[in-house]
Formats: structure tokens, sequence, C-alpha cells
């Protein structure tokens, strides 16, 4: 289990897969066995829609304010991701497959509305953390998976926990495993599909 300040652990973990990336094995990343637990016992209803637009997105916690809903394509947006990607999740083109998409994104899109009008009496940075100080995010999502019995991993499981839960809907859909990989490649915004497989459990 790791210790001491989050949001350091959780950026060293990040240079940790990159170096690895260039070759070697990565650390498995898993995904909470049970993710919607791990949300109602967040205390802090901010953070309960962060973890949710994670879980819902595949969304690194610096991204989740960075969403942005394009209504009239229905495709969440995250602009300058990682490694300067955008990252687009095309929820119109997933629902021809499954009507339940529409509802998804339209729960994605007041998640993010309630986020915004609640960021603008709250302090980013009090929430993620940095500059020597721990995030309130973590330090609730830590408390929330030991109240539901999962093994802490940081806010990535909800990343992992998108990429398991979008593998098994897309098999569901009768996707063969190349789509799969190329879609959820660009929906975590990965320049590997190897990292795909690797937050999916594949």
């Amino acid at each position: 289990e790791t210790v001491g300040r989050q949001d350091i652990a959780e950026k060293l973990f990040e240079d940790y897969q990159r170096y690895y990336s260039q070759g070697r094995a990565p650390r498995q990343t898993r995904g909470f066995s049970n993710p919607h637990r791990v949300i109602v016992n967040l205390k802090d209803p901010v953070h309960r829609t962060i973890a949710e637009l994670q879980l819902r997105t595949g969304a690194r916690v610096g991204d989740v304010k960075k969403i942005q809903i394009d209504y009239e394509n229905q495709r969440v947006i995250i602009p300058k991701s990682k490694g300067g990607r955008t990252r687009i999740i095309d929820f119109k083109e997933l629902s021809k497959y499954d009507q339940a998409k529409a509802d998804e994104f339209e729960r994605i899109a007041e998640l993010k509305e309630k986020l915004d009008y609640h960021m603008r009496e709250r302090d980013w940075k009090e929430i993620r953390g940095g500059g020597g100080s721990v995030g309130s995010y973590y330090k609730d999502l830590r408390r929330a998976v030991k109240m539901a019995g999962e093994t802490y991993g940081g806010a990535h499981a909800f990343r992992a926990s998108y990429a398991e839960r979008f593998w098994e809907w897309a098999e569901n859909q009768g996707w063969e495993r190349e789509q799969i990989e190329r879609v959820l490649e660009e929906h975590l915004g990965h320049s590997r599909v190897e990292w795909s497989r690797h937050y999916a459990g594949r």
C-alpha cells in the first residue's frame, strides 16, 4: 500500500509506467471490483462527482475539470490530455450498438454541469493537491476504499475500471479484439495499444 503524499506517489507511478512502456511489461493497474461502492463511500459530494466522471470517461484526475460536452454530436472531449493529446468519446457512435450509451452521455453531461457549479466555490489545488499538500480527494478516496473493502490503488483504479467495463461491453456487442483495442486506445489517450490492454487486464 502506498503511504505518504499521494500526489507524488501517483506522479511517480505514471513516470514508472512511461519508462517501462519503452519495452518492458508494465505493472498491472487494477480496477475496483465494485467502483460504485467506493464512490458512495466518499464523504464529499464534489469528490463523488469527480470519481464518477473518472469511472464513466476513464479520465485522469487532472483531466476531469477539462472535460467538454459536445451536446450536438454527443461527444465527450478532453483537450490537451497527457502528451498533449485530445481524447474523444463518441457516444453517438456507441449508441448505435447500445441505446443505453445515449443515457450514459446524458449522465456525464449532468455530472460535468454539477462539477462546474461546485468549482465556482472550490479550489482545485485543495482537491487534487500539490505544492507540498495532499489533495482532499485522495484522503477521502483512501478512506472510502477501506470502507468499501477494496484494495487502494489510487485514483487510477477508476481509469482501469473504465477500461475493464468498456472491454466487457464491447465484447458483448460482438466487437473484434482489434476494434476494441483501437477504440479503447482513443478513449484512454494512450500512444501504445499495450497500455489499453494493460488497463483492461487483457
